[in-house]
């Protein structure tokens, strides 16, 4: 019988209909996340307080920020993986996302060691955190050390189920835990639960994706969690090949998340509140063509290898 990773094969990756499904699959994931967004958001805001959720917005704009130690080495995977199913070298996509996936595990605890490390000095010196909320800024710092390594192994996994085009699964999985996500930390605030048990309950979020995308990938690639094997070569490529994009993930958070930290920084955690908000909202309106793109890098990857090797034949 043919497992379902042969299976997969059978459809072109790259195809129209394919492609046109997926993007769809996108647009309305992010769409209904933007609806429940706007729902949750205000009954955050309101039972948390402005200053809390201020410092719910500041700990993921860390987050956002420090995740560019992945330095590329998620969107390589796409590419890379993108390529040997073209090719159909098989054999090589459990090396190359075991690599990734030890790369970004480093990296995430790293990450995640530096930001609380740092966030002493955050807390008491750079941003305009009230002295009332600082014990409780400590220990949000800290879900967010313990958040870095999920989201970046996150990334190497996501990567991995978006070259092969199952973008069914990752808005299944993403769309539910995420929708789960703000309705239970809204119900949490409602009930008097703070800002350090909500922060942790987004963490908590990552994790069963995380999960979930675990249980899912071997149904891909077989012998992904069979065994470890780590490769110096592989690690080469993805780096190589992730410092072109690194530039744009260095540059990207300072353009996203700046604005935010100088207001954390300048004014308040009343004034992010302030701020987030419609901002949140007006971010939302790029869904279109970040759904696209993520839909046809995968597929341009895919077609640049058949291209090249039917121009080797």
């Amino acid at each position: 019988m043919e497992t379902l990773a042969e299976e997969t094969e059978k459809p072109k990756l790259a195809s129209s209909a394919l492609l046109a499904r997926n993007a769809t699959l996108n647009i309305a994931t992010e769409g209904w996340l933007a609806l429940v967004l706007l729902v949750n958001i205000p009954f955050l805001v309101k039972f948390l307080g402005e200053e809390s959720f201020g410092l719910f917005s500041l700990a993921w704009v860390v987050v956002g920020y420090l995740a560019f130690l992945d330095i590329g080495v998620s969107t390589a995977t796409i590419k890379f993986t993108s390529e040997y199913l073209a090719r159909q070298e098989r054999s090589q996509v459990a090396k190359l996302l075991r690599t990734a996936l030890a790369a970004n595990s480093v990296m995430g605890v790293v990450a995640g060691v530096l930001a609380v490390s740092i966030s002493p000095l955050l807390i008491q010196h750079v941003f305009k955190i009230p002295a009332s909320l600082h014990s409780q800024a400590l220990y949000v710092f800290v879900a967010v050390g313990f958040a870095l390594p999920v989201l970046l192994i996150q990334g190497v996994l996501r990567a991995a189920l978006t070259s092969y085009q199952r973008f069914d699964w990752i808005n299944l999985v993403n769309g539910s835990a995420m929708s789960a996500q703000w309705v239970i930390m809204t119900l949490l605030a409602w009930k008097g639960f703070g800002v350090v048990t909500v922060v942790w309950v987004a963490v908590l979020a990552r994790v069963v994706m995380v999960t979930f995308y675990v249980y899912l990938l071997p149904r891909l690639v077989p012998d992904i969690f069979s065994h470890f094997t780590f490769c110096w070569d592989t690690l080469w490529r993805l780096m190589h090949f992730g410092a072109w994009v690194s530039a744009s993930q260095v540059m990207s958070p300072i353009l996203v998340y700046l604005d935010r930290m100088m207001i954390a920084a300048l004014v308040s955690l009343q004034a992010v509140t302030i701020y987030t908000i419609p901002t949140e909202v007006f971010n939302r309106l790029g869904i279109l063509p970040s759904c696209l793109m993520a839909t046809l890098f995968p597929a341009f990857s895919h077609h640049g290898a058949v291209g090249e090797e039917n121009g080797q034949m």
